[in-house]
């Protein structure tokens, strides 16, 4: 191999993250011309090469992608992920990973993703300069930071800490409302238990972020700066971090990306594209987390009295717990849909395909960041659903912003069980009978500055080259 710029990547398990590493990846090794080796367990690998998530011409490229295996963790779907043991195997290996890949060919950089940075402290003693990459918002990752540095925002007193002024409010959100709010949430939805809490926000994962930030040599953030702050020097200014922050994203969204996870001659496209315009409800809880099974059948009867199109992607494990009179909606795989069937439920659902229809008009979402940025990439209006960690703040974002509204009481650590009135309550505000929406226009807003971040001379664009 000729000598050029030699990345290796420590990615996160879980797909949410996985996946928007590699395309931080390949817009890397097709802008750059960066070489990427990925340290991962073996299992993983093979998972991600059966998936046909790596795009073959990158695996035999110089510059391309090439894997580092370390031993295999046992369960690599996303149902059964023990991050604590994928992490633990992980700092196990991670030192030899890179003492072996640097005699082969030398490092110039490291990247770690967020909750890659487990191995910061093994590969510091290498002097090789590294990265953080956050695949979430620059907003959110400012809670992660400033919970850290400041612990009085998991004590139960209801002032803001200092740091976060009215200038910083208005700045990211012009909504100081917003910041109490969201205080007030997690300390409302922190449980009391060490086992626990280890599993919320405030753990040792934050304590490896924080760490690894500190002396990083910039903070990636897939986002991009038109939506995320307008001066993202505000978000750690107080935190005295001497490092720079970009955002480089969406990264999904590159021409240089390949296109991972959909198919245009998909049965749900094919039905979507003889619907009406602005006529069919999305719904969709992401990969791994899920409402509570005793949502399910609320969801379905408010669907019915919705009397709407619309098209559900429930995981099979949940979908034995719908009413009999929607469990005609199920789609057998590889069946044509006709045109007239009112509703869809499917395990898996081609996502960008269908955000991107203009037969869409909103979309029930956890609000994860990836289904988040699909979201206005697709200038689609959120009804917001969130159950873990960031999602939580990106509710009340797109709440603040006038991109949608958001389902109050939801979430893993909320006993509330939400019923069908509420339900359909909800998706009226931005669904009236007409099917327009009173949020459309600001997505629209946020969509067309999303595509201009990316473009050549755009934001993101000119932030991933200057890497």
């Amino acid at each position: 191999m000729t000598e050029s710029n030699h990345w290796v990547v420590f990615p996160y398990l879980a797909f949410s993250h996985m996946i928007p590493t590699l395309e931080l990846c390949y817009n890397l090794i097709k802008i750059k011309g960066i070489h990427i080796t990925v340290v991962l367990d073996s299992g993983l690998i093979e998972k991600l090469k059966k998936d046909k998530l790596i795009p073959q011409a990158l695996l035999q490229s110089n510059p391309g992608i090439e894997f580092h295996p370390i031993p295999t963790f046992e369960k690599v779907d996303d149902e059964e992920i023990d991050g604590d043991k994928f992490i633990e195997i992980n700092m196990n290996h991670a030192h030899e990973a890179v003492k072996t890949i640097n005699s082969n060919r030398k490092i110039t950089s490291i990247l770690l993703e967020m909750y890659g940075t487990f191995c910061h402290k093994q590969v510091l003693g290498f002097n090789i300069p590294h990265y953080v990459y956050f695949t979430t918002n620059s907003f959110a990752t400012y809670f992660r930071v400033v919970q850290h540095v400041h612990p009085q925002l998991i004590q139960n007193q209801p002032e803001l800490p200092e740091n976060i002024t009215k200038e910083f409010a208005e700045k990211v959100l012009g909504d100081l409302n917003l910041l109490y709010w969201v205080q007030m949430r997690f300390r409302g939805g922190v449980p009391t238990t060490p086992a626990n809490l280890k599993h919320f926000y405030f753990n040792n994962e934050n304590t490896n972020i924080v760490a690894a930030m500190k002396n990083a040599k910039a903070v990636i953030f897939n986002s991009f700066s038109a939506f995320d702050t307008e001066n993202k020097d505000l978000l750690f200014k107080d935190t005295s971090f001497n490092t720079k922050y970009v955002h480089v994203g969406p990264v999904s969204l590159y021409n240089t990306s390949p296109k991972l996870r959909d198919s245009d001659d998909h049965p749900i496209i094919k039905w979507l594209n003889g619907q009406k315009k602005n006529s069919v409800l999305y719904i969709a809880f992401g990969s791994v987390f899920k409402v509570k099974n005793q949502e399910i059948p609320q969801i379905a009867e408010a669907l019915l009295q919705l009397d709407i199109p619309f098209i559900w992607a429930l995981k099979k494990d949940q979908q034995e717990y719908l009413p009999e009179k929607v469990r005609s909606c199920i789609l057998q795989e590889n069946t044509e849909i006709p045109l007239t069937r009112k509703g869809i439920i499917t395990s898996w659902a081609p996502q960008v395909g269908i955000l991107k229809n203009p037969a869409v008009a909103a979309f029930v979402s956890h609000v994860g960041w990836n289904s988040f940025l699909e979201a206005i990439s697709g200038g689609v209006p959120l009804i917001a659903w969130p159950i873990f960690a960031e999602q939580l703040i990106n509710g009340m974002m797109i709440l603040t912003k006038g991109m949608g509204v958001l389902m109050q009481n939801t979430g893993l650590f909320s006993k509330k069980v939400l019923q069908t009135p509420e339900i359909i309550e909800t998706i009226r505000q931005v669904l009236p009978a007409d099917g327009s929406s009173p949020y459309k226009a600001k997505m629209e807003y946020f969509q067309q500055k999303l595509w201009e971040a990316i473009q050549p001379n755009g934001e993101s664009y000119k932030e991933l080259e200057s890497l």
